[in-house]
């Protein structure tokens, strides 16, 4: 479930808590703890000129190549870090293409379409004609949350919470 729907279900009780990219802001009614940071990295085609392991991979080598990124209807969360992202990427992608959720990145960028710009916690997706890359020259990362209610009184979410709290990044 992408982010805003999470945030949506959080605040509507029919979700207690969410696993999300941190954001700016987040709604009246949501706290959010950081329990993990992720590199950014990108999914290449396993045939790809960019899926040479031996080469380290830079942001200028995206020069000439179509950059999918996974964006939501929104100008928060992982936007503000694709955003940031593509703006270090110098010489400038020939092509964005926003598609909405990371597994279509995945799949197009499998299916040759271009390099997707994904958190490293996707990489444990195995998918056979796709490469995780490193990034070595872009070193900002990604928080990930635990997003839940703000006045919270589940004693097992609590406990969950609590027990979050010891996986702060």
């Amino acid at each position: 479930m992408d982010t805003p729907k999470q945030l949506a279900a959080i605040i509507e009780g029919r979700q207690d808590v969410g696993l999300i990219g941190s954001r700016r802001d987040y709604p009246d009614g949501v706290s959010a703890l950081v329990i993990r940071q992720e590199r950014l990295l990108l999914a290449v085609p396993a045939d790809h000129r960019l899926a040479d392991e031996v080469q380290a991979l830079e942001v200028e080598a995206l020069s000439g190549e179509t950059l999918i990124l996974s964006q939501y209807e929104e100008d928060a969360g992982f936007a503000d870090y694709v955003t940031d992202f593509v703006a270090a990427a110098r010489p400038m992608p020939e092509q964005i293409y926003p598609v909405r959720g990371i597994p279509t990145a995945l799949s197009l960028a499998g299916a040759g379409v271009g390099v997707a710009l994904v958190v490293e916690s996707w990489c444990s997706l195995t998918m056979a004609n796709v490469v995780y890359r490193e990034i070595v020259d872009y070193e900002r990362v990604v928080d990930v949350v635990l997003a839940y209610r703000t006045r919270e009184s589940a004693p097992v979410v609590l406990g969950f919470i609590e027990a979050c709290k010891g996986l702060r990044a």
